[in-house]
């Protein structure tokens, strides 16, 4: 979550690019440093583990205005 809002503070949206690399910024926690953020967010894996069954995450991410649809094609894989 610490990164999303870093993006989203230095950019004004949560629009992944499909690979954003993280700087070695003061804005971005360090263990995101280097790590391919849109990657990592948008895997399947890390979705099921952090957001799925955290509702409050979800309203969160959608103050921030997170771009869900980019996670639709893995969902139709599953579903």
């Amino acid at each position: 979550r610490q990164a999303l809002e870093a993006f989203h503070s230095e950019h004004s949206h949560l629009v992944l690019p499909r690979r954003y690399l993280v700087p070695e910024s003061s804005s971005y926690p360090e263990m995101w440093h280097g790590v391919d953020l849109a990657g990592t967010v948008y895997n399947m894996q890390w979705w099921q583990k952090h957001v799925k069954q955290r509702p409050d995450r979800v309203n969160e991410l959608n103050q921030l205005g997170f771009v869900w649809e980019r996670l639709q094609p893995e969902w139709n894989l599953i579903l």
